[in-house]
């Protein structure tokens, strides 16, 4: 009887050992440290969202109002992330043109803040100047390049502009698989246009609110 109730003693202590001397996980320690075990953690590699904001166009040929896009986002390394996004910007169709009296006739125009429609994809990297964990609330800068097919209906007048994108935000994780965001942008570079009217500026400001989830 005495040598059974050794045995069990014996065998709980060597149990508890065993279970202290156990590593721990990656999961394990992200909880520990408060940071999220799964979702937009330090664990995320992939997400995918939503946009819904208003750009405006600050240049004669640039389109704005209201913007509806989403975007693809992926962890490549610490808090460096790909950014790739593709948004529509549906404005008013109203005419702002005037023909000139140079050779051929080339349009003079002056659109308005909300004018246009643009169909607009780009691609570059946000970074989290925070820890790889990142906290409940976290800033981060983006920057890239895109692509806009613009059009303003009114005059008949269709253009593609390469702009370059820059700006940043803030995400509020709302749950280990979802956040919130809201960030601001300027893009500016070359637009290319028909009708006589050439190589113009491509420049617009871009405010809108998000939703991303981990996948």
């Amino acid at each position: 009887m005495i040598f059974t109730r050794l045995a069990l003693i014996l065998l709980a202590v060597s149990s508890a050992t065993a279970f202290a001397d156990e590593p721990i996980t990656p999961k394990d320690s992200t909880r520990a440290e408060g940071g999220s075990a799964s979702g937009r953690g330090a664990y995320s590699i992939e997400e995918i969202g939503a946009r819904l904001g208003v750009q405006l166009g600050i240049g004669g040929q640039s389109a704005g109002g209201l913007r509806v896009g989403g975007d693809f986002l992926y962890r490549l390394a610490g808090a460096t992330w790909s950014d790739s996004t593709a948004s529509v910007v549906f404005g008013s169709g109203d005419a702002a043109c005037v023909l000139g009296r140079g050779p051929g006739n080339p349009l003079s125009c002056d659109h308005g803040l909300t004018d246009g429609f643009a169909f607009e994809v780009g691609t570059g990297i946000r970074w989290y100047p925070g820890s790889v964990a990142r906290p409940q609330l976290a800033p981060y800068l983006r920057g890239g390049v895109g692509l806009s097919v613009v059009n303003f209906s009114g005059d008949s007048l269709t253009g593609v502009a390469i702009p370059l994108f820059g700006g940043g935000g803030v995400r509020y994780q709302a749950a280990d698989w979802i956040t919130i965001e809201g960030e601001a942008d300027v893009q500016l570079g070359p637009g290319f246009y028909g009708r006589g009217v050439g190589v113009a500026l491509y420049s617009s400001m871009i405010v809108q609110f998000g939703v991303e989830f981990a996948l």
